[in-house]
């Protein structure tokens, strides 16, 4: 009830051209949007981060007639050159590397010829390993069809009162691990899976991440456009000081060497602005070559925006991508409705716009 009404609001509003108003507004801010996984209608998981393709045509078809799209490397040619981007740019970029990227995305934005950017977790291309958190989502979903006991489950995450529907539960239980070490990540979805019976998930293969070959083939497209997402998908701000060279400064010496060119642009996993990178990993960043980098603050990024900040727009497979919400969103209206709402109820403080890491 609560999305329906949300929907009917969203319509609303964009029948009243608030969309159109907020595009004019925001059109000197650069719009980044975020997508991971595009999947078949038929084999999509209950997943935020894996978009049903009709829903991407919809997107790009309303990206295309509506906003400037540039590449990554129009991005760091501004960037070096200090050269303003054309208004009313968008730039979109994908996470982690999914192999749907190359069969499902690819064929459409080669269709409405679109340039993207994917931000690959370098270590996992070309293998047949698993994201720690897709490993515990297709665990999950194979022990709630096992009828695992929900208390055994609890007892293992030392979590109550757990749901037992997985787009409920996965969330929980993904944003508890996400806070652990990687050896207890680790063992916990070990335990995990050894509580049901292994099989073949049709839904597998949305998780599936690159191979070379096709990461190769997006690149001599000139189309599709790489950075790094670190090696291992690690949290940068988990690691030791002594760990930074192999997660962030060698998968852009690898990837760079894979492909023959210069590799400028990193986006840090989970991305949260001082909770999951700091300045001293941005510091770190410049030191080694990277011209900008991704958080996942929600936001547009005006004329002085942080190179090493950058703010983005998530959609995925929820109400940001019901067709009004989505042109809402990406038009910058719900950051100056949120931006209202925090003068409102800090009245004593300045009256400034609103920063992406304060969102």
């Amino acid at each position: 009830m609560k999305n329906l009404i949300k929907k009917y609001a969203a319509k609303a509003l964009c029948t009243l051209w608030i969309d159109s108003i907020f595009r004019s507004l925001n059109k000197k801010k650069l719009l980044v949007l975020t997508y991971h996984g595009v999947c078949l209608p038929e084999r999509c998981p209950p997943l935020f981060t894996q978009l049903p393709v009709h829903l991407f045509r919809e997107q790009l078809s309303f990206i295309k007639r509506h906003y400037q799209v540039i590449s990554v490397d129009d991005l760091v040619v501004s960037l070096r050159e200090k050269k303003k981007l054309p208004e009313r740019s968008v730039l979109l970029t994908f996470d982690d590397g999914f192999m749907n990227n190359y069969k499902v995305a690819f064929p459409l934005l080669k269709e409405f010829n679109l340039p993207a950017v994917i931000y690959l977790t370098t270590d996992y291309i070309g293998t047949d390993q698993h994201l720690w958190f897709d490993e515990l989502f297709l665990s999950l979903k194979a022990a709630l069809e096992n009828h695992v006991d929900l208390e055994s489950i609890e007892d293992l995450f030392s979590f109550s009162n757990l749901p037992n529907d997985l787009a409920e539960l996965y969330p929980l239980l993904s944003n508890k691990l996400k806070r652990k070490t990687l050896k207890e990540r680790l063992h916990l979805i070990s335990k995990l899976k050894s509580k049901s019976s292994s099989t073949e998930d049709p839904m597998q293969e949305n998780f599936n991440l690159l191979t070379w070959e096709q990461v190769k083939e997006m690149h001599a497209s000139k189309l599709i456009h790489f950075g790094v997402h670190t090696a291992t998908h690690r949290i940068i701000s988990e690691l030791d000081k002594e760990e930074w060279h192999e997660e962030i400064a060698a998968p852009k010496e690898r990837l760079s060497e894979m492909l023959n060119c210069e590799v400028a642009t990193f986006c840090y996993p989970n991305g949260i602005p001082d909770l999951d990178f700091n300045e001293s990993h941005e510091q770190y960043l410049i030191e080694k070559g990277y011209i900008c980098s991704f958080s996942t603050a929600e936001s547009l990024n005006d004329a002085n925006y942080k190179p090493f900040r950058i703010g983005r727009v998530s959609v995925g497979n929820d109400l940001t991508s019901e067709k009004n919400f989505f042109r809402l969103q990406t038009s910058g209206f719900f950051y100056a409705l949120k931006s209202v709402f925090s003068k409102i109820n800090n009245p004593k403080r300045k009256q400034r716009e609103i920063q992406p890491e304060e969102i």
